[in-house]
């Protein structure tokens, strides 16, 4: 995309220039594409020069240049068309690139970017609105090329994070909040790799799916991805579905111990939205600077006796005692050999199970 002032700009690396500190990467969640691309090309221009320099020889703060390098906002075109000057750029050019961002910006109402526009900067936006979908393409086409550079950066990040993605197998829980912990903890953590903010728990002691929805919704506008306020809906409205069924329906074979477990009817659902959770990360692209993997927090320990397990052992022992409880003519041998069978049934049941308590 760069014409004037420099060679074309690729997904930038922190470079020293001079005695200054190295350049902050663009390359991280929570920047407008377009103005990033922006950005880059005034780095273009920027060069070598420190913003000790810059701001001497244009007589315009460090501030506002380090916020106009980094995109932090879009600076005023008096600044860039003073920086075009310093390096001997096309100057029209110039107001013609920043009109363009600050029209974009403008119909993405994003006004915390920008600024109240000057009488001439005004023109500059009127002078644009021929060419004005053809620019903008031109710039949305090196900001895709951009954000699938960061999506390769970003992907042993997120090939681990994958490892944690919910499966198909049904959870035992006794509420419908633990059967969703295996989701709740994927989005977490990955939510994480692109706002640094903390999730905090609403009225228990671990963070639950409603409140990581709200968080997930909110990638859309960090990461320009709308469909992650389309995936937070679709889970949200599940959510909401499992929690309205039944925790026992009637009919249930076997029965569910004392009628505690929740059942366990969207493993599939939750897997696919982890799915597809990890695919819009991976078009999302760009990542904190210092993203790195929150530990995964293990799920609730569920009493054997209300598990699932423990309820087909139940109906087992049951099934086998029904026969002597209608029946007066059975020797004191087959009793004895009756329960010494449940007995070691159960005893290896336990056993079993605190094994593999002891692996978690």
């Amino acid at each position: 995309m760069s014409e004037d002032g420099g060679k074309d700009a690729g997904v930038d690396e922190p470079s020293r220039r001079g005695p200054g500190r190295p350049q902050k990467s663009l390359d991280v969640a929570g920047r407008d594409a377009v103005l990033r691309e922006f950005a880059r090309e005034l780095r273009q221009l920027q060069g070598d020069s420190t913003l000790e320099k810059l701001a001497k020889e244009l007589n315009w703060s460090k501030s506002a240049l380090s916020k106009a390098f980094n995109a932090v906002k879009l600076p005023p075109m008096a600044l860039v068309t003073a920086l075009a000057g310093y390096r001997k750029a096309d100057i029209k050019r110039w107001e013609s690139k920043w009109a363009v961002v600050r029209v974009h910006l403008e119909r993405e109402r994003k006004t915390s970017l920008i600024g109240r526009p000057l009488p001439q900067e005004r023109d500059a936006m009127q002078a644009i609105a021929a060419e004005y979908e053809a620019m903008l393409t031109t710039i949305k086409a090196d900001a895709d090329r951009s954000r699938n550079i960061a999506s390769k950066k970003a992907e042993p990040l997120l090939a681990k994070l994958d490892e944690r993605l919910p499966t198909n197998t049904s959870k035992d829980s006794r509420s419908t909040a633990e059967s969703w912990h295996d989701l709740t903890d994927y989005l977490r953590a990955l939510v994480l790799l692109f706002d640094s903010e903390l999730i905090e728990p609403r009225g228990t002691d671990q963070v639950t799916i409603t409140d990581v929805l709200p968080r997930l919704a909110r990638l859309a506008e960090r990461t320009d991805v709308p469909e992650w306020k389309l995936l937070a809906e679709r889970i949200s409205k599940a959510f909401e579905e499992d929690r309205k069924t039944p925790p026992d329906p009637p009919g249930t074979v076997p029965p569910v111990p004392f009628g505690l477990v929740n059942i366990d009817h969207f493993a599939s659902f939750r897997a696919a939205a982890g799915l597809k959770a990890s695919q819009l990360a991976r078009k999302s692209g760009y990542l904190l600077s210092d993203a790195k993997l929150t530990k995964a927090v293990p799920p609730p320990d569920i009493p054997w006796l209300l598990s699932g397990r423990a309820g087909v052992l139940t109906f087992a022992m049951v099934a086998v005692l029904l026969p002597f409880m209608f029946t007066s003519h059975h020797s004191s041998t087959q009793l004895v050999f009756t329960f010494s069978g449940l007995a070691l049934i159960a005893f290896i049941a336990v056993t079993v199970e605190i094994a593999k308590n002891r692996k978690k």
